[in-house]
């Protein structure tokens, strides 16, 4: 007997060590190459459920050692539980879910009884295994609990009866400071609240609903007429086999019989749009994947379409890339989201009216509400000082609103540093992305950059040859590193928008044009000069290879507005001080640069902080951003503050109290 308790109590301990390391390797420590196959094993069986194998395994070590606990309920638990894990756990928020064992079992009960009727019983059976584990013992405690109160009861009674009498006998010896502490917790508790509640990504009630929108079939049948008249008048033999409503035009699906040829229907759009009346008619010869022909009329009532539609739809919400963008609905009303790694820089163009800078605030506002600002950051350069102005000091930023043709210059000279610096970080690691590096490391993990300039023109008119050479770098090379560009200008000319640039940007949007030129200018097809405005836009993408036609969703001034006074109510962002340097031929020697005159309340404010960051001198010394910049790299090259460490970390300070207090005397 002694010989059997002996190998009960080891294989006890060597079970708790066993569930430990099993603890350790699913909380990511580092177990090496067997805590990476175990919990790789583990989780593709079980799924989330495997932190229940792992207490099963504690359970069944500590009976061994002479504790009496629930083994047998535990045990059903875990398919249960893989069950609910299956059937409730969003694929995209922990893809492993309920494992193979989850996946296995929701698909055998599913097909007797549907997802419905599983996940009912999935749920009653889930809470009978818990009042089995826990039902005993909260009976007990309730009873006690009961016990408790009814022998309590009088002797309430009576203390409240006594504190009521003391209460009308002596009121005035109450001291002041008693009333006065309850008033003052009531006036601080709703500032505090209010700061807790602020989350991130914001929530969606600060976007606004879409209003109800009623669709009339009947001028469409009336078209659908006229049109196989136009056909019939023009001896075409072809018939319209389908209609498709989106939000802008609807699209009449045209079978045209054999011998017929596809030119003889597309050179009759101005005599279709005659007999429609409309004002213009786009065709489409053939639909790509269809043979059939697609003419596109404009609807009566164009529909318009919200952010907060497109944000709230599954296309949006199961998309897995973080920078997916709601860019509004295709001809077919469908969602159109895109993945902006995945183009993985885009053009846009568009005369004045045509929805450009609406585009570009709903691909901030996608990013925004899909993100945090730990996993995107956005630099934007808005040389029209007006379009971008609304998001000055939101969290989101890396650097503030960039308004200077001569700081973007540098702007984008500094990201290419920026791209090289996470490359010698990939190579140092052994990844070949930012995806593999933000797995690989566990702290210190890297952001998306999303550069977005509003007019590309203005920087092309006065830094051509700059602002092309850093463009096209940043296009070939900066995909891997996570930094993506968005470029868009009203005039989409052969000295804006160069070969070179064409070359490396292979995704773009149209808006309207003023002319066919310009249309193939930018998307290498004619059309553009067709399309509607308020929206109406083209959309190219690299994996399609032919333009879709679409209708950019909207978003006001107002929600902007709001969205970006809800984010400053974060605190002041943190800029990365290395994206804002001054070149060298500005900065002056080292004999110039103490002349300064806030170098010497630079050194008081690091000196009494403790803390070197642009940030921190921009709000103590009152001065913008740049200038803040040009401080910190005064104080670096005279070896005060060490160099930059990235994604906005104060600076090291490398001198000592004593050295710095020197300087100042």
């Amino acid at each position: 007997m002694v010989v059997k308790d002996k190998r009960k109590k080891a294989l006890g301990i060597a079970l708790l060590t066993l569930s430990i390391f099993t603890f350790m390797s699913l909380l990511n420590f580092k177990t090496g190459m067997v805590g990476s196959f175990l919990k790789a094993e583990l989780l593709k069986l079980f799924g989330l459920s495997s932190f229940l194998f792992a207490i099963l395994l504690l359970f069944e070590s500590l009976s061994l050692l002479g504790l009496s606990l629930p083994i047998f309920p535990l045990l059903l638990l875990i398919p249960v539980a893989s069950l609910l894990f299956h059937v409730f756990v969003p694929l995209r928020l922990f893809p492993p879910r309920g494992g193979l064992l989850g996946e296995f079992l929701f698909s055998k009960l599913s097909y007797y009884v549907g997802t419905a009727g599983s996940a009912i019983i999935i749920v009653l059976v889930l809470f009978t295994i818990l009042y089995w584990l826990f039902g005993k013992p909260l009976r007990r405690v309730i009873s006690l609990f009961q016990g408790d109160v009814i022998k309590e009861k009088p002797n309430r009674v009576k203390e409240k009866r006594e504190k009521d009498q003391v209460k009308r006998v002596q009121p005035e010896e109450k001291p002041v400071g008693v009333n006065d502490e309850p008033k003052v917790v009531r006036e601080e508790a709703p500032p505090i609240k209010a700061k807790e509640e602020i989350t991130l990504p914001p929530p969606m009630d600060l976007l606004s609903d879409p209003p109800p929108f009623k669709e009339d079939g009947e001028p469409i049948e009336e078209e659908r007429r006229e049109l196989e008249e136009t056909f019939r008048n023009f001896e075409i033999d072809a018939q319209v086999v389908n209609i498709v409503v989106g939000p802008t035009v609807h699209r009449f699906e045209v079978q045209p019989a054999r011998g017929v040829k596809v030119n003889r229907i597309a050179s009759l759009s101005k005599e279709i749009a005659l007999n429609l009346k409309a004002e213009s008619v786009r065709i489409e010869a053939p639909i790509p994947g269809k043979g059939l022909v697609g003419i596109e009329v404009p609807n009566k009532v164009r529909r318009v379409v919200y952010l907060k539609e497109i944000i709230s739809s599954q296309a949006f919400k199961k998309a897995k890339g973080a920078l997916t963008i709601a860019l509004g609905k295709d001809v077919t009303g469908s969602p159109l989201v895109v993945d902006i790694a995945n183009l993985p820089h885009l053009l846009v163009a568009g005369s004045t009216g045509a929805g450009k800078s609406v585009c570009l605030n709903v691909i901030i506002m996608s990013l925004i509400f899909r993100n945090t600002p730990e996993d995107v950051r956005l630099v934007l350069i808005d040389p029209k000082r007006v379009e971008f102005s609304i998001y000055n000091d939101i969290p989101y930023l890396a650097v503030p609103v960039v308004t200077e043709v001569k700081d973007a210059v540098n702007v984008l000279k500094c990201l290419i540093e920026e791209m090289e610096r996470r490359y010698k970080r990939f190579s140092g690691l052994g990844v070949r992305d930012i995806g593999g590096y933000n797995k690989a490391e566990r702290e210190g993990k890297l952001p998306y950059v999303v550069v977005i300039i509003d007019e590309l023109a203005d920087l092309m008119m006065s830094s051509p040859k700059e602002v092309e050479e850093s463009i096209c770098r940043l296009a070939q090379m900066a995909r891997a590193t996570g930094i993506h560009l968005v470029l868009a200008t009203q005039r989409p000319s052969v000295n804006v928008v160069t070969g070179l640039i064409k070359a490396n940007i292979p995704a773009r949007i149209a808006f309207s044009l003023p002319s066919q030129a310009d249309s193939r200018t930018i998307l290498d097809f004619s059309g553009a000069e067709r399309l509607l405005g308020k929206g109406d836009m083209l959309f190219l993408s690299p994996a399609i290879g032919h333009p879709i036609r679409a209708q950019c969703a909207w978003v006001s001034e107002e929600e902007v507005l709001r969205v970006s006074d809800y984010l400053r109510k974060l605190g002041e962002p943190q800029y990365w001080d290395e994206l804002l340097k001054t070149p060298e031929e500005e900065e002056g020697s080292l004999e110039e640069m103490p002349q300064d005159p806030l170098f010497r309340k630079a050194l008081e404010v690091i000196l009494n902080t403790k803390v070197a960051s642009a940030t921190m001198l921009q709000r103590k010394l009152g001065v913008g951003y740049a200038r803040a910049a040009r401080l910190l790299d005064m104080l670096e090259r005279m070896g005060i503050v060490g160099g930059s460490k990235g994604g906005g970390k104060p600076r090291d300070i490398l001198k000592s109290e004593e050295e710095i207090r020197e300087l100042l005397q």
